[in-house]
């Protein structure tokens, strides 16, 4: 297994969207760098994870990598409807004016789409509706930290030490989904209490 971490250096993110050095300008040739990176490194199977505008990064990146599945905490759904960074929206926009910056509708229109966790803190409200307007995307799960405010619900996922079990959950339910495409034709396939007793 492979870990590949990114990090966008600056003031203000750019919701990875405007690339990185090391692997490509723009959209398109991040997801070409990422590529290239991946099959250097010999991965079959690819699992994004990503945290408030590094969330919207894991979306976009899980959906142009055919990732099996993404985690992302507080994600950022829509940048037209983010307060933040504004500034480096419209630079994102002029330099990629087809570029669409609401993932709604390019996980709706999608003919394959990676499994997607988006947990949030209940009582946070922005984090909240990012989320919900994407509940009935299929393949699409709401994981709602209850009683919980703040945006950075990773920290409190891993303060309560249930980071982890979510982590390994996403790859208990691609071997589950694997097999029950194998034996699609046979009889049905159990699917183990602990995959289903991971949520927040």
């Amino acid at each position: 297994a492979h870990l590949v971490l990114l990090r966008e250096i600056g003031d203000w993110s750019a919701f990875y969207l405007l690339g990185l050095p090391s692997l490509g300008q723009g959209v398109d040739g991040m997801a070409q760098g990422l590529r290239r990176l991946l099959a250097e490194l010999g991965a079959t199977r690819v699992f994004c994870i990503g945290n408030s505008v590094g969330g919207h990064g894991a979306l976009r990146y899980g959906l142009e990598l055919e990732a099996e599945a993404v985690l992302a905490f507080g994600a950022i759904t829509d940048l037209g409807a983010s307060v933040q960074g504004q500034d480096r929206i419209a630079e994102i926009q002029a330099s990629q004016p087809r570029l669409a910056t609401d993932l709604r509708p390019l996980y709706a229109a999608a003919a394959r789409r990676p499994r997607v966790t988006l947990c949030y803190g209940e009582r946070q409200i922005a984090d909240r509706a990012a989320a919900e307007r994407m509940r009935d995307i299929p393949g699409i799960t709401l994981l709602p930290a209850e009683g919980v405010a703040r945006h950075d619900v990773i920290r409190w996922a891993m303060a309560e030490g249930r980071f982890l079990p979510m982590v390994e959950r996403q790859g208990r339910d691609a071997r589950l989904q694997r097999a029950q495409q194998r034996d699609q034709r046979g009889g049905a396939v159990r699917e183990d209490k602990a995959d289903r007793a991971c949520g927040v």
